[in-house]
């Protein structure tokens, strides 16, 4: 069952990360111009790829190890955490 709802996860943060892939590849598509939206779209990106990184890895934890299958997805709070930090000393 837990495989399940790993697989919806990463199905969404998948189609996520391939929205936000195209939107930094493709910065016309940006409804507001200039350097804040493309910075604001590359940290989104980033964000989205260490999601997408966190969630493989807690999948495998799940696997590896079945007694810590939905504690794993905790991994999912502390991994974007870094770009957070940094988006904020940036903006200021």
């Amino acid at each position: 069952m837990g495989a399940c709802y790993y697989s919806t996860l990463l199905a969404g943060m998948v189609c996520r990360f391939a929205m936000l892939r195209i939107l930094k590849t493709t910065p016309a598509l940006l409804e507001e111009d200039g350097k804040a939206a493309r910075r604001r779209t590359e940290d989104l990106y980033t964000e989205s790829y260490l999601n997408v990184l966190a969630l493989v890895i807690a999948f495998a934890i799940a696997l590896a190890v079945p007694v810590l299958q939905y504690y794993s997805l905790l991994l999912l709070a502390v991994v974007p955490r870094p770009a957070r930090l940094r988006r904020r000393r940036t903006a200021r």
